[in-house]
């Protein structure tokens, strides 16, 4: 047992480490404040408008339910990206106060891993949710569904709860379980921790768990790349249709109008891959520097002094998500967007 339980004492940064560290925590605080305050304000006025249309809409003028899905995961995202501001900022306020109070508080580890585990999970729902409206909208019962057991998982609801929130649950216990077994963590990738073990079996429970991350990026990408197949595969056919019906004289419908239908089913593809490419390219350097960090642990240089500026990079660039998810949902939510700036407005210059 005291073996396993073989950690090595929190070693503090050099100063110069301190230095660096310390401003990559003031534009992580900056950052996430700006973001804390979109999201909060966009969280506000969707409800709000939520409210009033529910007291003035009449009930036959509801929307699809598969819009209604897509509005909900994306509501969700965004709470859950308002709650990870607020880590954020804790997290990086302790840092510049006192760093060895983060292993004071080692409830911060497993909650900066649960929001992000909750953040890929429900891209990977938005995956979903986009890749069936452009389905019924094709018709694309006539392709060869490569995913077709990801389509039976997601039809059936409790199938599609396990799979897209059940197994990340499974997987976030080996994170429990390698930070009960470590304590304190090191914080060398703010929001995120690593056990401060030289133990195996602490390290693989932990490896365990970040596996996650690879997994739910690859299947997210894979339903995107599978979406937009299927979305140029319907386009190329209604065109080879027009072609063929115009030989024969057959009555055919307006290209232009099929193009304007294509043009718009990429462009709800394109809204949903910028907010996955978020979580590429502002999760997986640091997620890879977890990595390595793990299988090449210096229990001598618990915060090394090389290659400052990228510990700089790797630990502000998770911050920056807090303000990309509003800014997107602002940007391609076109009612959301329109709800927004209406309500703005009228807190600016209520009506008298």
């Amino acid at each position: 047992m005291s073996g396993l339980l073989n950690t090595t004492a929190p070693y503090g940064p050099s100063l110069a480490a301190k230095a660096v560290l310390d401003l990559a925590s003031y534009v992580s605080i900056a950052v996430s404040l700006l973001g804390l305050a979109l999201s909060v304000s966009l969280l506000l006025s969707i409800w709000v408008t939520r409210a009033h249309k529910h007291k003035t809409q009449s009930p036959l003028l509801c929307p699809a339910p598969a819009s209604i899905q897509i509005d909900k995961t994306i509501v969700s995202i965004l709470a859950v990206i308002t709650v990870y501001s607020v880590l954020i900022l804790i997290e990086n306020v302790l840092w510049i106060v006192d760093w060895s109070l983060l292993h004071s508080v080692p409830i911060l580890s497993l909650a900066g891993y649960a929001l992000v585990f909750s953040l890929f999970s429900l891209n990977i729902q938005l995956a979903f949710d986009r890749q069936y409206l452009v389905n019924v909208a094709y018709h694309s019962a006539h392709f060869p569904n490569v995913f077709q057991v990801a389509v039976f998982v997601v039809s059936r609801k409790s199938l599609r709860i396990f799979c897209l929130y059940g197994v990340p649950l499974v997987l976030y216990c080996f994170y429990i379980a390698s930070f009960a077994l470590s304590i304190p963590q090191n914080w060398l990738f703010l929001p995120f921790s690593t056990p401060e073990s030289s133990s195996k079996s602490v390290n693989c429970l932990f490896l365990i768990g970040m596996s996650y991350f690879p997994i739910a990026a690859t299947i997210t990408c894979c339903i995107y790349v599978y979406t937009y197949t299927i979305t140029m595969q319907s386009l190329h056919m209604q065109l080879t249709d027009i072609a063929a019906d115009r030989e024969t004289g057959l009555p055919t419908a307006s290209s232009s109008a099929i193009m304007k239908g294509a043009s718009l089913k990429r462009a709800v593809i394109l809204r949903c891959l910028l907010m996955s490419i978020g979580l590429i390219v502002f999760y997986v350097p640091t997620i890879a520097g977890v990595f390595t960090r793990v299988f090449d642990y210096d229990k001598d240089a618990a915060y090394p002094d090389e290659n400052l500026w990228l510990w700089f990079w790797l630990n502000v660039l998770p911050a920056f998500d807090c303000i990309w998810t509003p800014i997107l949902v602002l940007w391609f939510q076109e009612q959301y967007r329109e709800d927004f700036f209406n309500n703005l407005s009228m807190l600016i210059y209520p009506e008298p």
